[in-house]
């Protein structure tokens, strides 16, 4: 396997292969890692069905999950090597992130899916929402999101997944109850962002020291027995358990305790909705392809699309010299974030999480979940290890993902950005450079990322992409495929051996 520039495992052609036949919608050719397992894989007959769920039910190529923290990736990871689809690899990553990095994946918030899956709709991709609603404000308690990433990643699996429930929540389960030690991602948002974890007694009891002195760092055991119960009820019983019935008064309790409005009305009611992603055809150096980004409630999204659209008209991407596609993109950005205001508040730090699932049959799911602060409002309803979202803003706090499919219905581009007000402009970025000006994706990634501020200038500003390029087609050209954790994370692409 070749290892890229910043240690991620890089899915292309080797140099000197010959490329595809049919066309492609980027220039460059990709490095290959998994030439032969894809070869040999076809060439080993159809698996035996009733083994589906049990280590080694795929040979050869199985997909591949980046996501912002490590473990988190890799247990996405398995999932597809037992023969799980990328809807199973999303939920069980969600599900680990949640314990490995609950400052932006707490169950207690909320977030949007893009989804393309072939095998029930060759051309077309759909949106999952399922962005927290605010609470309802009473008396002396404070407004809160109700609790949705359980729910949404529920319905992405009853839709789009193979595996049991069960079998996806178990990892987190273990991680919670046994303890990880504190990923590097968790301790560097605990250090800029969680001073408000030591004001709170249940926060500090999971994330401080034995002493209760100060915050747990990176390396040191994080245990998370209150959440591994709550991980498990989900795991034994559904998502049932939080939103009906006695779970749902019971959680309701608990964020009264913590000084936070919630009701089982509001649980009850809160259900994810599948949406028509925005659609932009786009048309470049006579290759065309249909884009698809998120849209309302995540506007980034849409603000996205509108950057790439532009950019893609008449080829003036493709066409601009390096010294024109600045200004280009600049003015694209504007005009797009003139469109979608709520989306266009002022660079800032990310508060979400977003990462790229996909399997050997073409199925993609793109995702970013958020509890709209870091750590939301730094408090953790008792008994539960939830940490409480804080209230949802407007603009859909910088969730986006896009999904490009060629002209075939195969997919060329997937990923899903998390970083505030600049995750349109840096999904957008990383979208033209790949497609339009013919870069790796490694490279585009890596480019300084532009936020226009005010009717002028450059502001160099850092929204995290994580992404998947297959300029080939991941169906009919997987070695073609580039999977890349964003480098200015802390992230990890995890493929096959």
């Amino acid at each position: 396997m070749r290892i890229g520039k910043d240690g991620s495992p890089v899915l292309g052609r080797e140099k000197g292969s010959k490329p595809s036949p049919r066309r492609q919608l980027t220039v460059p050719a990709f490095t290959l890692a998994f030439a032969a397992v894809v070869v040999l894989g076809g060439c080993a007959g159809k698996p035996d069905e009733s083994k589906r769920g049990t280590v080694g039910f795929v040979q050869g190529f199985l997909g591949g999950v980046v996501a912002d923290e490590p473990r988190a990736a890799l247990t996405g990871r398995e999932i597809l090597s037992v023969g799980g689809s990328a809807a199973d690899a999303a939920v069980a990553t969600y599900f680990a992130l949640a314990v490995t990095l609950p400052s932006t994946a707490t169950l207690g918030g909320g977030g949007i899916c893009l989804v393309h899956d072939p095998a029930k709709n060759k051309d077309k991709a759909s949106m999952l929402d399922f962005v927290a609603p605010a609470s309802k404000a009473s008396a002396g308690s404070g407004t809160t999101a109700v609790p949705m990433n359980t729910r949404g990643f529920f319905m992405l699996h009853a839709r789009h997944g193979r595996l049991k429930w069960e079998q996806l929540a178990a990892p987190a389960v273990n991680m919670a109850r046994f303890g990880v030690p504190l990923p590097r991602a968790l301790a560097r948002d605990m250090a800029s962002a969680g001073s408000p974890l030591a004001r709170d007694g249940e926060a500090r009891r999971i994330f401080g020291r034995a002493d209760g002195a100060v915050l747990l760092g990176e390396g040191d055991r994080l245990i998370q027995v209150d959440l591994a119960a709550t991980l498990d009820r989900i795991r034994t019983q559904g998502p049932g358990d939080l939103y009906a019935g006695a779970g749902a008064r019971r959680l309701a309790e608990t964020y009264r305790a913590a000084g936070y409005a919630l009701d089982r009305d509001e649980l009850r009611d809160a259900v994810p909705t599948w949406r028509e992603p925005a659609a932009f055809p786009i048309e470049s150096q006579g290759r065309r392809a249909l884009a698809y980004f998120t849209v309302a409630p995540a506007l980034a999204g849409s603000a996205a699309g509108r950057i790439v659209a532009q950019l893609a008209d008449k080829d003036r991407y493709a066409r601009a010299g390096d010294g024109e596609r600045v200004p280009l993109f600049l003015d694209a950005a504007r005009r797009a974030l003139a469109e979608f205001p709520a989306a266009a508040g002022p660079a800032q730090g990310s508060s979400a999480t977003a990462f790229v699932a996909a399997d050997r049959d073409g199925q993609v799911v793109a995702c970013a979940v958020t509890p709209h602060r870091p750590f939301g409002v730094g408090r953790v309803a008792p008994g539960t290890g939830i940490l409480i979202a804080a209230p949802p803003s407007p603009g859909g706090d910088g969730l986006a993902a896009t999904i490009v499919n060629d002209r075939r219905g195969d997919g060329v581009l997937f990923a899903a950005a998390a970083g505030g007000a600049s995750s349109a402009t840096a999904i957008a970025q990383v979208a033209a450079h790949t497609m339009f000006a013919g870069r790796l994706l490694e490279d585009a990634l890596a480019e300084a990322r532009l936020y226009p501020t005010g009717t002028a200038g450059i502001a160099g500003h850092d929204g995290v992409v994580n992404a998947l390029a297959c300029p080939g087609g991941l169906r009919d050209d997987p070695g073609s495929c580039s999977l890349r954790p964003d480098p200015r994370g802390l992230g990890l692409a995890a493929t096959a051996n």
